[in-house]
């Protein structure tokens, strides 16, 4: 009978979805017991807030809240609400209604069209639910993704929107729905959501951070527990040095780990050593490269906060300290603009958030090396500084329509677009740029020169689009043989970019024409005078004329027949 061979066990690191189940779950025994601790023992409904940056498993510990909690004495709604911000209220409420239902189990419930003025969902859905639930059980919604709404609130949206309607929809649910608790997650400060004070005030809030060194130790040891790995000391401290505990990247790492060192032979349990760590370092990197974004991108970091994020890993080595005036001069060599006070204050906010550490006044690390290698990998601050145009809101949109008519070919519609957006933002690097590309299109040269003259100040990359139009600009004024004028340009051309070849080029044959002007040889003067003979021919009898007048015409017959 043939041996059976016996399954390998599988990575015990989970990195990227959110932990519904226990397995991959790891910490958070303290924020857990408090909040199940108040749901289980308050006698008033109750209001609870989490907040923490993004990837730091907010989500996952709603999920463990719900699954801790007892089914018999609760109703728990997990309620995500990261795709309503442009939703209208009215849809919002169906789908929120409809996930109470569902997990309720109950059949054969009403169905409502809600409106979005809320009349329904208090005066039909709340009534027909509390008839169905028994009073001794608590409902709860766990509500996950709060600044989705916070990021659209002051947009344009209609008042009717979820990003505008829900939170008033929510305040007066919390003021007046007893039977209701709720749990509701932020990814950023609690104060920083426009909307909290007024909905939030008296809630209980619930910082969510990295994980403790213990949890941390235990997590980075799940694979000795599975038997697929040991770990030296060396390595967990490598690890822990890295991720600061941070669940996320450290089930990223360990991840990483894991596949680039296990062995298929159950008996033969490889050791991870310091050396391994570092191999999967990048690794590490290139896989989480969705989650980081989710962290970096919008509703995660300000625009301010990226570049100040990009300044400070391209100017520090990982790990490395780094004063602010040093940061200051990593970015004002790459764009004169980046003296902007919201770029200098977001390191304040930066602190606030986690993502740096005031190691003393004015000096700053990353809280978490691992994030500082990926910001200096793959957002070097040359990229990055793009982000400055979005510091003002108003002259990006005006920006941004005028890109929309710019690329239809619709000039000077997009002129007046750019202009508008850079009464709003004088240094707004991409409405300088293409309102003196616009300009060029619409053959206005000297304008565009002017216009992208202000571009290169603002920011050097617009080099290659000035030196295009002072080239034009030269080859016209060569063409009308203007050529101290063109030699001027050609000069400033090369005082911008010393090697331009076409600059060069043209700086040559501008010299070698007023060299012909200035120094004409025997040749050149013997046809100006040909050309000086035939110009007079048509006036010979008028000559003639006058000297035969003066001298006589027998002198003049003979002078003539002589040249004859």
């Amino acid at each position: 009978m043939r041996k059976q061979r016996q399954a390998l066990p599988s990575c015990p690191y989970i990195a990227g979805p959110p932990l519904i189940s226990a397995q991959g779950f790891w910490g958070r025994q303290t924020v857990l017991n408090q909040v199940i601790d108040e749901l289980k023992n308050s006698t008033a409904a109750k209001h609870i807030v989490l907040f923490g940056q993004r990837r730091i498993g907010k989500t996952s510990l709603l999920h463990q809240i719900r699954r801790l909690l007892p089914k018999r004495d609760f109703l728990t709604v997990f309620f995500n609400l990261q795709d309503m911000a442009k939703k209208p209220l009215g849809e919002v409420l169906d789908e929120l209604a409809r996930s109470i239902v569902d997990n309720a189990g109950l059949k054969d419930f009403p169905v409502f069209s809600y409106d979005d003025n809320e009349v329904l969902f208090y005066t039909e859905f709340l009534p027909q639910l509390y008839k169905r639930i028994p009073r001794k059980r608590h409902i709860v919604l766990l509500l996950d993704e709060f600044d989705a709404l916070d990021e659209f609130a002051a947009t344009n949206l209609s008042d009717n929107k979820a990003a505008r309607a829900f939170f008033p929809f929510l305040r007066r649910l919390m003021s007046e729905e007893e039977r209701l608790n709720f749990v509701c997650a932020f990814g950023r400060q609690a104060e920083d959501v426009s909307n909290y004070e007024a909905t939030f005030k008296g809630s209980t809030l619930c910082p969510i951070w990295v994980l403790d060194e213990v949890s941390t130790r235990d997590l980075i040891l799940q694979a000795e527990k599975n038997a697929t790995l040991h770990f030296t000391e060396d390595a967990i401290e490598r690890i822990m040095h890295l991720t600061r505990g941070h669940p996320y990247f450290t089930q990223l790492i360990c991840e990483r780990i894991w596949y680039q060192v296990r062995r298929p032979d159950i008996n033969n349990i490889p050791t991870v050593s310091a050396m391994d760590v570092e191999k999967a370092i990048p690794l590490a990197l290139e896989a989480g490269a969705q989650g980081m974004e989710w962290l970096w991108g919008e509703g995660g970091l300000s625009p301010a906060e990226r570049i100040y994020s990009s300044a400070l890993a391209e100017a520090a080595d990982p790990g490395q300290e780094i004063a602010h005036a040093n940061v200051v001069r990593a970015l004002a060599s790459h764009t004169t603009r980046g003296q902007h006070q919201e770029v200098d204050s977001a390191r304040q906010y930066l602190v606030k958030r986690q993502i740096l550490n005031e190691i003393r006044p004015q000096v700053y690390s990353f809280e978490i090396e691992f994030f500082h290698l990926w910001v200096k990998k793959h957002k070097p601050l040359s990229l990055v500084k793009d982000e400055l145009d979005k510091l003002n809101p108003r002259a990006n949109n005006f920006f941004k329509m005028g890109m929309a008519v710019f690329d239809k070919g619709e000039w000077q519609e997009a002129i007046g677009y750019f202009r508008e957006a850079l009464q709003h933002s004088p240094t707004h690097f991409g409405a300088q740029l293409n309102l003196g590309l616009a300009l060029q299109r619409c053959e206005k040269i000297d304008d565009a020169i002017l216009e992208l003259e202000k571009a290169y100040n603002i920011d050097h990359e617009a080099l290659d689009e000035l030196v295009i139009a002072l080239l034009k600009r030269a080859e016209v004024y060569s063409q009308e043989a203007k050529y101290d004028a063109a030699s001027a340009v050609y000069n400033h051309i090369l005082s911008l970019d010393p090697s331009n070849e076409l600059a060069k080029q043209g700086m040559n044959i501008v010299v070698g024409k007023q060299k012909m002007l200035s120094q004409p040889s025997e040749q050149t003067g013997s046809r100006l005078a040909s050309k000086t003979v035939d110009a007079l021919q048509p006036y010979l009898p008028l000559i003639a004329l006058v000297i035969q007048e003066s001298v006589g015409k027998d002198w003049f017959l003979e002078a003539n027949s002589n040249e004859t």
